[in-house]
């Protein structure tokens, strides 16, 4: 006998996001190109290919610390210090993740406290991510869209 798995109260109220919809039809077709989840319509060209394979020769296999490798961070902040003309600690204020999701996520997680209003500029097709956050961490969001040239906030929910 088998158990069922129970979800969150928080779990069951997250909308099926356009994003997949538009994946799921797109699986019924051979002729179209998917752009629906960011996946490009060509390989990974050579020299990134190469870059891999030395990288993983080199013994860059494991996980790394949570911040990301310190060396791609001073990249980083050398990178908006030299092109962007922003100061940034390598060690305390710049963090690399896997995912722009998780970046944000993480993000807003640390700078926003539950019943917070928080305001966002933000294009429609944005929306999806913030409510999903917003379910997660209780904030109230809003946003106002280019659509409006008042840009009026609206609530998300």
């Amino acid at each position: 006998m088998s158990k069922k798995l129970k979800l969150s109260k928080r779990a069951k109220k997250i909308p099926k996001s356009g994003i997949r919809k538009m994946f799921d039809l797109a699986q019924k077709y051979t002729d179209v190109v998917n752009l629906s989840i960011g996946e490009p319509d060509f390989d990974t060209p050579p020299h990134i290919v190469e870059a891999a394979v030395k990288a993983m020769k080199e013994g860059y296999i494991h996980y790394t610390v949570n911040a990301g490798f310190l060396e791609f961070r001073k990249a980083i902040s050398e990178k908006l210090r030299k092109e962007n003309r922003i100061d940034a600690d390598p060690e305390t204020e710049i963090m690399a993740t896997a995912g722009a999701m998780g970046g944000l996520s993480l993000a807003f997680l640390t700078l926003i406290d539950h019943g917070d209003e928080v305001p966002f500029q933000i294009q429609v097709s944005q929306i999806m991510p913030l409510k999903l956050f917003s379910l997660a961490a209780s904030a109230r969001l809003k946003y106002s869209s280019h659509e409006n040239s008042k840009y009026v906030f609206k609530h998300i929910f």
